[in-house]
């Protein structure tokens, strides 16, 4: 929506305690987040896994990956603030938010769970068919792949969601 910058929708000025960033802003940030999190983070775990990296290189690799996002997400949300108006939250903002993340929690839970049989099965397996060999990179890395993954994948709901609800509104 249009606006005036200190103005709301409706032409009243806002206190200090009506921050709100408006709908339009929030699709836009929920957009960055979720490109950024979606290319950054797949790349990541390919590489860590084509590579073989150990724990510490993916640590490494990780911390590069969280810089360059927050970087790119400080530069795109100082434009939305310059460009975009500022307009109070209401309860249909938070209660999209609260629905969006409270279903992502749920994506999150469920595949905590589902890699934490995998790894179950993956120790039981190997005691059962490796006596005397030792665990490859791929085994000993593996849950921390699969979790990261999970946690991309519950952000992604969340943030998806977020962009969808504000478009039904």
């Amino acid at each position: 929506g249009g606006g005036r910058r200190g103005l709301d929708r409706h032409g009243k000025g806002l206190g200090m305690n009506d921050s709100g960033t408006g709908a339009e802003f929030r699709v836009r940030s929920s957009w960055a987040c979720l490109i950024t999190t979606a290319v950054i983070y797949p790349v990541l775990i390919a590489a860590g896994l084509m590579w073989g990296w150990n724990g510490v290189e993916l640590a490494v690799m990780l911390g590069v990956g969280i810089g360059i996002q927050a970087v790119v997400l400080v530069v795109v949300h100082i434009y939305l603030a310059i460009k975009m108006p500022n307009e109070p939250d209401d309860e249909r903002d938070r209660m999209l938010l609260t629905r969006a993340s409270s279903i992502a929690g749920y994506v999150l839970q469920s595949g905590v769970f589902v890699v934490l049989v995998m790894m179950i099965a993956m120790v039981i397996f190997r005691t059962i068919g490796s006596e005397g060999r030792e665990g490859t990179s791929f085994e000993e890395m593996f849950p921390i792949f699969a979790l990261l993954a999970v946690w991309i994948a519950s952000e992604l709901v969340r943030y998806g969601l977020t962009i969808t609800g504000y478009k039904q509104l």
